[in-house]
C-alpha cells in the first residue's frame, strides 16, 4: 500500500503538465504575433505608412482616423478580430516612426507570473512585394 502511495506522488513529481501549457501558450502568442505582423505588412503595402502608436493595432480591424487618407484601405479591413494573448490581455504595438526595420514592435505581457513579456520587432514588407503593391495601386 505504502508503495502504490509513493509511486502515485512521485508520478506527479515526474510529469509536471505545466511546462506543456506554458509552452503552448508561448506557441499561441508566437503565432498571434506573426498574424498580426502580416496585418500590418499588408497594411503598409496597400496605404504606404504603418498605423501610429495611438491608431494602435485597430488600426488592422477598422479604417482609423487621421491625417492620413487610407484611400487603399481594405473595406473588410486586415484582421477580422484582434486576437488576445492567452492570459486575456491585448498584444501591445508601437509604431517609433520611420521606414527603418525595428521601428515597429509588437508584444504580449506574458504569463502574470513569468514577470517577462513576448516580443518581436515587425519587419518591412521584402522588395518585390512592394513592387507588386506599386504596380496594382
Amino acid at each position: 500500500m505504502l508503495f502504490s502511495i509513493i509511486g502515485f506522488i512521485s508520478l506527479f513529481a515526474i510529469v509536471d503538465p505545466l511546462p506543456g501549457i506554458d509552452e503552448a501558450r508561448n506557441q499561441k502568442v508566437k503565432i498571434d504575433l506573426k498574424v498580426i505582423e502580416m496585418g500590418l505588412q499588408v497594411f503598409y503595402l496597400d496605404n504606404g505608412v504603418y498605423p501610429t502608436s495611438e491608431q494602435g493595432l485597430q488600426a488592422l480591424v477598422r479604417k482609423p482616423q487621421g491625417k492620413a487618407p487610407f484611400l487603399n484601405y481594405k473595406s473588410e479591413g486586415y484582421l477580422e478580430a484582434l486576437p488576445v494573448d492567452p492570459w486575456g490581455n491585448e498584444y501591445g504595438y508601437k509604431n517609433i516612426g520611420g521606414d527603418r526595420e525595428r521601428h515597429r514592435i509588437i508584444w504580449s505581457k506574458g504569463s502574470p507570473s513569468s514577470g517577462y513579456q513576448i516580443s518581436m520587432w515587425v519587419k518591412s514588407p521584402n522588395k518585390k512585394l512592394q513592387a507588386d503593391a506599386k504596380k496594382r495601386g
